[in-house]
């Protein structure tokens, strides 16, 4: 099934329900689908499983403030970076 067709019958099959039952059907079929969500951290360890990177010691601590402050302040007011600040 081509996706042109298959937008025609989705477009053909919206003409015939009424918003309050295209919410209903949407609402169902969200509901329907198994949990399958992760926390940001499971996420963050399946990518690095994918692309066979590791964390090391080093890489677990956090970065001093300083960095942050310096990044920040190559920062201009847009968000683009300031190379000659």
């Amino acid at each position: 099934m081509t996706s042109h067709y298959f937008g025609e019958l989705v477009q053909r099959r919206l003409r015939t329900v009424s918003i309050t039952e295209a919410i209903g059907m949407a609402t169902k079929n969200t509901t329907k689908r198994p949990d399958q969500s992760e926390t940001p951290m499971q996420t963050a360890d399946r990518l690095r499983r994918k692309h066979g990177v590791s964390l090391s010691e080093t890489a677990s601590r956090p970065l001093p403030k300083s960095v942050f402050d310096t990044m920040w302040a190559n920062t201009t007011d847009d968000g683009s970076s300031d190379p000659a600040r």
